[in-house]
């Protein structure tokens, strides 16, 4: 795990026009770079966890490819993943694990 004080440089595509991904991302992540009418890349130094920074793209909800860095790719990848094993087959199950 890194420690709180190393920086990422972090490049993401969202499928989103900037203005509105601009409105979702908090302030310090940039300005979202417009690439056409339905897309953009905001691009970020950023001091975060990346296993935060993570769930923080998610909750912006809009699609979004993670370009750099490497270790945010995994730590987005294993994230969909044990959200996918949390849905499970998508039916409600009334017993405890």
């Amino acid at each position: 795990m890194r420690r709180r004080n190393d920086s990422h440089d972090v490049v993401v595509a969202f499928a989103a026009p900037a203005d509105v991904v601009a409105a979702r991302l908090p302030g310090w992540f940039g300005t979202p770079e417009p690439v056409d009418d339905g897309s953009c890349v905001p691009r970020a130094t950023v001091g975060d966890s990346l296993e935060w920074l993570a769930v923080r793209l998610a909750l912006t909800g809009v699609d979004f490819t993670v370009r750099q860095p490497e270790e945010l790719i995994r730590c987005a990848r294993e994230l969909g993943t044990r959200l996918s094993r949390a849905a499970g087959s998508g039916r409600a199950d009334p017993s405890p694990p």
